[in-house]
């Protein structure tokens, strides 16, 4: 039995645009995880099926249902569908029907990982964004993260390869060990000594 998603196709793509627009810097994994659970709260809250209900009681309930649960971008979400009147795709079987057309949307989509020491100031985050989008366009996703593990520099990655490692761990591994003898003294006929 196929479930049918009341939207019409433009609906449709105008909420995967809003849903990828607010959640363009989280993980794919992520946005998937809190859309599940928006579906199931407003299933199980039976908010959709209130018709009465007023904009500002609808509001008012989409924050306590999901203010600190999810983040801000999904909220705003779930806000945009409600001014529209789409809540109830967001509900029941249609909810689902959602999730899974999200699911296979998303499936094709990259997330390149640029991971740092540190976090990085926004206008570098922009630059790189900039340049990164001429190899990934969109909708790739372009995620900022850090790890301390790499001391310094910086870690490109696409799913679960690695494309460029410029860290300063990786550095430390594969070239001082060739530099120096493990009494500390340089390496006779090494270029730099």
């Amino acid at each position: 039995m196929s479930i049918k998603i009341s939207l019409g196709d433009a609906e449709l793509e105008a909420a995967l645009r809003q849903i990828s627009l607010i959640s363009q810097d989280v993980p794919i994994a992520k946005t998937m995880t809190e859309l599940q659970l928006v579906i199931e709260r407003l299933t199980f809250s039976g908010m959709t099926e209130d018709q009465s209900a007023d904009e500002a009681s609808v509001r008012a309930d989409i924050d306590l249902y999901f203010r600190d649960e999810v983040s801000e971008g999904m909220v705003s979400f779930v806000h945009w569908m409600a001014r529209r009147g789409w809540l109830a795709n967001l509900s029941g079987d249609a909810g689902m029907a959602f999730l899974n057309h999200c699911t296979t949307a998303y499936r094709s989509i990259e997330e390149v990982r640029f991971t740092t020491a540190v976090d990085l100031h926004g206008e570098h985050k922009a630059e790189l964004v900039q340049k990164l989008r001429r190899i990934y366009p969109e909708p790739a996703r372009i995620l900022f993260t850090t790890s301390s593990l790499i001391g310094a520099g910086f870690t490109i990655s696409v799913g679960n390869k690695q494309l460029a490692d410029k860290s300063l761990r990786t550095h430390v591994i594969n070239v001082v060990p060739r530099t120096f003898h493990l009494d500390g003294q340089k390496k006779s006929g090494d270029r730099n000594g």
